[in-house]
């Protein structure tokens, strides 16, 4: 470009030829677009500055909440370059309405987004998940599938988001930036002074399958689940045993965890992690008719005064976190998962049939455990449900039940509306999964957060 021409924008510049007035001259025209500012998103997992994943979340929801504004003239406003990192914010480097012609580039899986809205909810839960797992999701499915299983290493409420931008069956993706941000910043909201006056809400149920049930002596429910309150809190614990031989080891070992669980409570171990410690020392050898032993797996909560959680878990019982939005309940997991499928799941690799329900981490197994430990507030109107692997199951075909948990997350969104009670919430979590087969036992605690306006008070 000549030196005396001034850019015809901050965002591209065109040259055009000189003739004389009256005269058609033929347009030799190019056009220059210098690169946008800040480093690209896309380079930032091995890249300078790298922000932690809560940060990047709330920078990457202020930004969501930015294109609000846009959407509501259906305009997408970004290309999958677009999104960069500077001076510590998440900023935009495009002109709104022009994603489309900006980028063809659809991400390293061929599954263009819809236009309009659709597009930049599509850009915005695929950078999300490469930042949150470290990896690209090799499609819709997988990046799904992923954030149902190993949403609880992410930051709170992070599984919510990229559902809510990636899943585009009918009803359960959100339809624009708007909706996107009502549903996920509560997620991200910190306890206020002034709350309204609320006490806990406590059930428990528990169901052999039907298709599990042999008759034998002492029942062939391998679950097992306690609640009790102490000068501590609100404590609780939901157990699944693991044998795989169906000897009744895993029915042993959960009931013995439990009173152990139970002792420990007694005598002022409330932490979550630690009771969980405790108990599996305590649970001792097993009998002589068990001779190859059993095994367990769970996750413990304690609740105090103030509604803080404290939670811990051991091996694959998914713990969720319910919360109000403006759209109703949105549902996330929020401990990991100790299976191999979640090692598959994080390293981006295909899952063998027979790695499916398959557990590295246990209690009773003989080797030194080391409990997820974490942390959170519970607001108002809050559900916390810990369930074992057969009280949430999917509505999928059999055998993918354990890749598709954001599914589980999506029914108990709907089933929030027809049951908000606790104790109506555990047992519909049981019915339910008599409904889809009584394959395995199902067990379910749920603690609820009531204020005076819910039901039941």
């Amino acid at each position: 470009m000549p030196q005396d021409q001034e850019p015809h924008s901050g965002f591209a510049s065109v040259d055009q030829p000189k003739g004389r007035p009256g005269r058609v001259v033929p347009a030799d025209m190019s056009l220059s677009c210098p690169p946008p500012p800040g480093t690209p998103v896309l380079e930032l997992p091995t890249g300078e500055p790298q922000p932690g994943p809560l940060p990047f979340f709330r920078a990457w929801l202020r930004l969501a909440h930015s294109l609000a504004p846009n959407h509501t003239t259906s305009a997408p406003c970004l290309g999958p370059w677009s999104l960069r990192w500077e001076d510590g914010d998440l900023v935009a480097a495009v002109l709104p309405g022009t994603a489309h012609l900006a980028s063809p580039w659809a991400f390293p899986f061929n599954e263009p987004a819809a236009p309009g809205p659709a597009n930049d909810l599509y850009v915005l839960g695929v950078v999300l998940f490469r930042v949150f797992s470290g990896r690209w999701p090799a499609s819709r499915a997988d990046a799904l599938a992923a954030s149902g299983l190993l949403g609880g290493e992410w930051p709170l409420g992070g599984d919510v988001a990229v559902r809510l931008c990636l899943d585009d069956a009918a009803d359960q993706g959100a339809v624009d930036a708007a909706e996107l941000v009502e549903c996920v910043s509560p997620f991200l909201a910190a306890p206020t002074d002034g709350l309204p006056a609320t006490d806990l809400m406590v059930a428990e149920e528990s169901v052999t399958g039907w298709q599990k049930a042999k008759g034998r002596p002492g029942g062939d429910n391998e679950d097992a689940v306690a609640w009790n309150r102490n000068a501590s809190g609100t404590v609780g614990i939901v157990l699944d045993g693991v044998t795989g031989d169906g000897s009744g080891g895993g029915r042993w070992a959960a009931a013995g965890i439990r009173d152990a669980a139970a002792r420990a409570w007694s005598s002022e171990v409330a932490l979550p992690g630690d009771v969980l410690l405790v108990a599996d020392r305590q649970l001792g050898a097993p009998p002589a008719e068990l001779p190859h032993g059993g095994a367990a797996v769970g996750a413990a909560v304690l609740v105090d005064d103030t509604f803080w959680v404290t939670l811990a878990s051991v091996g694959d019982c998914p713990v969720c976190l319910c919360r109000s939005t403006a759209h109703g309940y949105r549902v996330g997991r929020v401990v990991p998962e100790d299976s191999v499928v979640a090692e598959r799941m994080r390293a981006g690799e295909p899952v063998d049939e027979s790695e499916i329900g398959v557990v590295t981490a246990a209690m009773g197994a003989g080797s030194e455990i080391a409990p997820h430990r974490r942390e959170l507030p519970m607001l108002p109107g809050d559900y916390l449900v810990l369930a074992t692997d057969g009280a949430a199951k999917s509505a999928a075909e059999p055998g993918t039940e354990h890749t598709d948990g954001w599914r589980f997350a999506a029914a108990l969104e709907q089933m929030l509306q027809d049951c908000p009670l606790p104790a109506l919430l555990a047992a519909r979590l049981c019915f339910r999964a008599e409904e889809l087969g009584g394959t395995d036992n199902a067990t379910a605690l749920v603690l609820h957060r009531r204020t005076a306006e819910q039901p039941g008070s």
